[in-house]
């Protein structure tokens, strides 16, 4: 859904985005888009930020407090800073500055649709504060120069196994793959279940420069790097959820794929995992990796 005072802005976005398959409802104002809201649900608000009579921002706290979950898209000129700035402090996933093209308007729609699918609104804003706390790890003890940056964030129910397949039935799944490498916390306290850290062999060894993992085991640098990863997710988690919970480094494997009991347990005692996607920034290269969290669902929810 579009809102916005201007006819012409609302004629481009429903062009744009209805040529590419979309459905678009549009609104005039920010109290016809609270009326809109309320009946059609859309998966994404694009919102003007300087509207007469209930501005952006005002039109913003009333849809948060319509549904604490919409996901809301700010178009704002650059002398609406500090206003944009408070809406994206609240809970706005994104901005686009006037003025836009059409294209502009397409690529952010379908990123925000593509990173929210499967996204509990607390696990992406826990994942978004989490990657500041991974970048001082890498860069200070590890990779200088290193940056790390989130890029998708998932959340999976209803996990199950099938055939080495850890994921859930209406077709989210994480695979491990015979390629992959995984460093596991196990969570203790008034909460139980895991965090899981998984990259590709190849990028462990293009960081730690070892070879290691062709024997079945991991370069102690590298657990040492994922473990501290790993427990600072468990600490931040246990701050963001005011949990008594701690984080154990219980072990590290290679070639997650032949462990199908391990993962069929997983699923079995938890029903639950968000997921961040993170890529780091090293030597001329983006290493991808994920952290996942396992739990019972009682942390977010």
């Amino acid at each position: 859904m579009a809102i916005d005072d201007s006819s012409t802005v609302l004629e481009l976005i429903s062009t744009a985005l209805s040529s590419k398959g979309y459905e678009v409802e549009t609104a005039h104002s920010g109290k016809e888009g609270l009326i809109k809201y309320k009946e059609f649900r859309p998966d994404v608000v694009t919102l003007d930020l300087a509207m007469p009579g209930m501005d952006g921002y005002e039109t913003f706290a009333s849809l948060k407090r319509l549904d604490n979950y919409v996901n809301v898209i700010m178009l704002t000129a650059a002398n609406h800073s500090s206003a944009l700035q408070r809406c994206l402090q609240e809970g706005a996933i994104d901005f686009i500055s006037k003025p836009f093209n059409a294209s502009d308007l397409v690529n952010t729609i379908k990123r925000t649709m593509e990173s929210r699918k499967y996204c509990n609104h607390d696990a992406a804003i826990f994942f978004s504060h989490l990657q500041s706390k991974l970048r001082h790890i890498a860069r200070d003890s590890f990779f200088p120069d290193s940056y790390i940056e989130l890029k998708n964030i998932q959340t999976i129910r209803n996990l199950e196994v099938d055939q080495g397949r850890y994921g859930a039935a209406q077709g989210q799944h994480y695979t491990p793959s015979e390629h992959d490498v995984c460093f596991v916390t196990r969570i203790t306290g008034e909460r139980e279940g895991m965090v899981i850290s998984v990259i590709e062999a190849a990028e462990l060894q293009y960081l730690f420069g070892t070879n290691d993992h062709i024997e079945n085991k991991t370069p102690d640098k590298a657990t040492e790097f994922f473990n501290m990863i790993n427990i600072k997710v468990t600490s931040e988690l246990a701050n963001s959820t005011r949990s008594n919970i701690n984080g154990e480094a219980v072990m590290s494997f290679v070639r997650p794929g032949a462990m199908g009991n391990f993962w069929k347990e997983a699923a079995r005692m938890w029903n639950r995992i968000d997921m961040g996607i993170f890529e780091m920034g090293y030597g001329g290269k983006t290493v991808p990796f994920a952290i996942q969290m396992c739990y019972d669902g009682g942390l977010f929810k």
